[in-house]
């Protein structure tokens, strides 16, 4: 076993390096294991250009968004007269949310 850039490797039967999964999958969670639990939160939004707050409250309402159109589904599943487009219309919403998001931090 090598530990090799915080990711070990392990060496096969021919010879080959492969990935410890569990670990790498830890650090896909954790990237940064000697941040503080303060900068962890707030990292990625002030990559996108938000505060903690405002990233919260465009996720949550992307995911509540996202939770009506599932419901709507559901429902048109079993009355496919009800929600005929509902789903549809919440995820070009959705679409055009997050499309105006990424061109206003983007600019």
């Amino acid at each position: 076993m090598v530990q090799k850039e915080n990711i070990i490797l392990h060496i096969n039967q021919d010879g080959n390096q492969s990935d410890n999964e569990s670990f790498a999958a830890a650090q896909a969670w954790f990237p940064y294991p000697e941040a503080t639990m303060i900068e962890r939160f707030v990292e990625h939004p002030h990559a996108v250009g938000e505060t903690y707050g405002e990233h919260a409250c465009a996720a949550a309402g992307i995911g509540g968004l996202l939770i009506a159109a599932g419901l709507a589904c559901l429902v048109h599943a079993i009355l496919p007269w009800m929600f005929e487009t509902t789903a549809s219309g919440l995820v070009l919403r959705l679409h055009n949310r997050i499309a105006q998001r990424r061109a206003t931090a983007g600019a």
